[in-house]
């Protein structure tokens, strides 16, 4: 009959270690959300500067067919754009890992362009590309391409000496 008790102390440690892991964010959410509403009356804040909470709830519910599929959109083209990004990065690393002078020539640009911001490339992308599916797939794809290029090419380039070793011994291609 002990089983009982040992669930009810169970489920207490779970609603203790909930309790405090939850309630603080939660707190210090509605915290901020109060000071904002508070500070958009006290100080008598147009919509157009900075809306209330809950103009921006109604906002909100008044859009979300357009928001979930402005969502969905985002969604799709950022995976599709990871993941191109993710091919076309892991081939072209894999041809500097095979090959010292065109890792050279070409990885130093690539760092360098991994460090321009997409905020200065952006607007090109809209003039080009234009906007929807297109557009996002782009941005996507630029911004996740260099870094996968830099990290794959390390990886692929700096094997642990021993573990070359260990190859060599078991006679591995």
């Amino acid at each position: 009959d002990l089983a009982p008790t040992r669930r009810g102390r169970h489920l207490m440690g779970n609603l203790r270690e909930l309790t405090i892991n939850a309630l603080p964010p939660l707190l210090f959410f509605a915290l901020v959300l109060c000071t904002w509403h508070g500070a958009v009356v006290l100080f008598e804040i147009k919509p157009f500067m900075l809306p209330s909470p809950l103009q921006v709830a109604s906002a909100v519910g008044a859009n979300l067919p357009r928001l979930l599929s402005a969502t969905a959109l985002t969604a799709t083209g950022a995976l599709l754009g990871f993941t191109l990004s993710f091919a076309f990065g892991f081939l072209v690393s894999l041809i500097f890992s095979q090959s010292r002078i065109i890792e050279r020539s070409l990885y130093p640009y690539a760092i360098f362009l991994q460090t321009v911001p997409i905020v200065a490339v952006a607007p090109l992308i809209v003039l080009w590309i234009g906007y929807g599916l297109k557009g996002v797939v782009a941005v996507s794809f630029i911004i996740s391409l260099f870094p996968v290029i830099a990290n794959t090419t390390t990886g692929l380039t700096r094997v642990d000496p021993n573990l070359l070793d260990l190859f060599a011994l078991n006679n591995a291609s």
